[in-house]
């Protein structure tokens, strides 16, 4: 199986800290460092809690703690943990003697008979084989519940800064995501080129991404004037020619997200919407320019802000962009405040969002991938005013 998790990174990060075990409850970082693709809520990590130990030293094996509930998907078949253990009850009924199991039905009937315990007590019984009691642990968060006799440390920078800089097999689940999503602005310009309510070219949007094996989580189609409210549905509404909409699909795939905006124009745009357009793209343009290796998040969006308002005296943004991953909004964060170095592996949405109240909303986003010599964008749509 494909290693989703950074592993290298993680360890040399533990390193220069001192710690000899990296533990993951959170139901992201679960996900991410045991790539079961199961789950990726809070709520699911509430009812179903996981956790996983990753040790620094490479001769022992990483450990995986999961309910008998989800024993079925949970087995070292699903995840390149080899030592995957499960806790509590689960309840099930016997099929008659007659019965022929086959070998995974078995497997899943030795586990839900096995002797049942809380993860804390299975925790414990794994650092007691693993650990020695003077181990150091960082764990993204910390609970009461953990084994007292170890040393503990809640230390969520680790993961956050390891889930920066990608594996291949992320970007590759990250580019196949915006894959699907570049598809769905030809499904948008269809519908509204035929006139549809907002509600059905959401609908349209939304089966093309499930056909493709993608998951929609948020599907904005801002109309004309509701656009400058950022988030203001109005499903009954057809666009009228000659206003803009502001299209944001933010999907899934493989649980890693693509977030993506366009604008377009419902029949040729007036003088304003174009200069508009052509000032605010302006601003992604330079960012994705000047974006490489060293240069900190807060440096592009400085020189963001300095090329809007050249253009646009008004213009005012909180950020320009973000980092995305199993998350949607994930550091780096392009914005003052932020002072991380670019690094290669690193992917970032660069956005220029603009709200004009009473008129209409703006936004273009793009990944980049941070290169060895540069960065590169992901997306192969064109920056330009779509004519739908």
């Amino acid at each position: 199986m494909t290693l989703l998790f950074n592993i290298d990174r993680a360890r040399k990060a533990m390193e220069k800290q001192g710690f000899d075990f990296l533990v993951s409850t959170t139901s992201e970082n679960v996900l991410y460092t045991s790539d079961i693709c199961w789950f990726n809520t809070d709520v699911s990590q509430k009812l179903f809690p996981m956790v996983t130990l990753i040790p620094y030293e490479t001769d022992l094996e990483p450990t995986l703690i999961a309910p008998k509930s989800l024993c079925s998907c949970t087995t070292p078949d699903s995840t390149w943990i080899r030592d995957v253990r499960h806790y509590g009850e689960f309840k099930f009924a016997t099929a008659d003697k007659e019965a022929t199991l086959s070998p995974t039905e078995r497997k899943y009937l030795d586990i839900v008979q096995g002797r049942g315990t809380d993860r804390f007590k299975l925790l414990q019984e794994v650092l007691e084989q693993k650990a020695s009691r003077q181990a150091r642990i960082a764990v993204d968060v910390y609970d009461p519940a953990f084994p007292k006799e170890y040393s503990w440390k809640q230390a969520p920078e680790i993961l956050t800064e390891v889930r920066m800089i990608k594996t291949d097999e992320e970007i590759e689940r990250m580019m196949h995501a915006f894959r699907i999503s570049e598809e769905t602005v030809n499904v948008l310009l269809e519908g509204l080129r035929k006139n549809e309510r907002q509600s059905v070219i959401t609908r349209m949007i939304e089966e093309s991404i499930a056909s493709q094996g993608g998951h929609a989580v948020v599907i904005d189609i801002a109309m004309g004037r509701s656009g400058g409210m950022v988030y203001a549905p109005h499903p009954e509404y057809r666009a009228r020619r000659g206003e803009l909409v502001k299209y944001d699909c933010m999907m899934t795939y493989k649980f890693y997200c693509s977030d993506l905006s366009r604008m377009i124009s419902v029949g040729l745009p007036d003088s304003y919407s174009r200069q508009l357009f052509e000032a605010m793209s302006s601003v992604g343009d330079r960012i994705i320019e000047i974006a490489k290796p060293g240069i900190r998040t807060s440096e592009l969006f400085s020189e963001g802000m300095r090329t809007a308002r050249d253009k646009l005296s008004d213009f005012d943004a909180q950020n320009l962009g973000h980092g995305l991953g199993i998350t949607f909004r994930e550091p780096p964060m392009i914005e003052l405040a932020d002072e991380t170095l670019l690094e290669p592996g690193m992917i970032v949405v660069v956005e220029t969002p603009h709200f004009v109240v009473g008129r209409f909303g703006f936004n273009m986003e793009d990944p980049i991938l941070i290169t060895v010599n540069g960065c590169k964008r992901i997306s192969t749509l064109p920056r330009e005013l779509f004519i739908a």
